[in-house]
């Protein structure tokens, strides 16, 4: 019998697509439901019986969730993964990394770098996924919690490998009384909870190459960034944002309390320069305080060459190995 608690996760930057490595950070996580899918195949063949022909085994794949408090270090992997590349530049014995959006896939067969995983599930042998794509990330801020992240992925390759012994760096991960919000270049502290998503439409590609496996994994739509919360009805200046189909810069940054070195602190910021409502509803659901469940999108900013600008300041040296 397994139990959650005695699992890990690992995820390790590959090289090239194709080609699994076997060295992992290992990742805390609070759940994860990867798991690998093998398509059924119905023949259509009538013979002379009401019985349902025997299926054949289709494609292959792995896919699926986790979530995971962020880690200061081991977020920028699924930053990279999310927005295609990271670069950084030293400050004061740190780095600040950015993840600028890429406007190239990686590599002709595949849109976004590639990962090798290892999952462990307190049974046997460890579970390897090559070829994981990370798709999409989304990035919870909700008032009195700690903040929460979702990744979803998308893989290649399924198969079994010795059980690895996790080690864990320190760190911990960002909570609400450590953000601040910033709309048109003003704080706004009106906010109660938000959610900030990037998204790549991604699709599996068979070919005939002789496997039951995706001979590689393109772009299927536009990336999209968006941003949904609510928010305290104070005034009416986020509703007429709205009603004008009006822009406006948003940033968001999460703060570490304690130094990392030379006065410098964990820090992610989430840069919107061009962002703007798509939903603002407002309504009185009865005699308690008014609230705005609200939904927009960052529109690619031609004078930033980015929709959305995330950037990580830790002590990592590198997202790509």
């Amino acid at each position: 019998m397994g139990y959650g608690v005695n699992g890990h996760v690992g995820f390790s930057a590959q090289q090239s697509f194709k080609t699994a490595v076997t060295s992992f950070d290992y990742v805390p996580f609070i759940s994860e439901t990867i798991t690998t899918n093998v398509e059924e195949l119905i023949q259509e063949n009538m013979l002379a019986r009401f019985d349902e022909p025997e299926s054949k085994p289709g494609i292959l794949w792995v896919g699926g969730d986790i979530a995971f408090e962020p880690h200061p270090t081991l977020l920028g992997h699924f930053l990279r993964g999310v927005t295609g590349q990271a670069s950084s530049t030293a400050v004061d014995s740190v780095l600040s990394w950015q993840f600028v959006p890429k406007q190239t896939d990686f590599s002709d067969n595949c849109a976004l770098p590639p990962f090798t995983m290892e999952i462990f599930l307190d049974v046997g042998s460890s579970y390897q996924f090559t070829d994981v794509l990370i798709h999409t990330l989304t990035i919870d801020i909700n008032a009195g919690e700690i903040t929460k992240c979702n990744a979803s992925v998308i893989g290649r390759v399924s198969s079994l490998m010795a059980k690895n012994t996790p080690t864990f760096g320190a760190g911990d991960p960002w909570t609400w009384d450590q953000a601040s919000v910033s709309f048109g270049g003003s704080a706004n502290e009106l906010f109660e909870t938000l959610s900030i998503s990037i998204e790549n439409p991604i699709e599996g590609v068979p070919t005939l190459d002789n496997t039951q496996l995706y001979n590689r994994f393109k772009r299927n739509g536009f990336r999209m960034s968006k941003m949904a919360g609510t928010m305290d009805f104070s005034d009416q200046t986020e509703f007429n944002l709205f009603r004008l189909n009006s822009h406006q810069a948003v940033v968001i940054t999460l703060t570490d309390a304690t130094a990392i070195s030379s006065g410098r602190n964990n820090v992610v910021k989430l840069d919107m320069p061009k962002f703007r409502y798509v939903s603002y509803p407002i309504e009185a659901s009865g005699p308690n305080r008014i609230s705005v469940s609200f939904e927009g999108k960052a529109m690619y900013d031609t004078t930033s060459n980015y929709a959305i600008l995330p950037t990580l300041t830790n002590t990592r040296i590198s997202y790509s190995n």
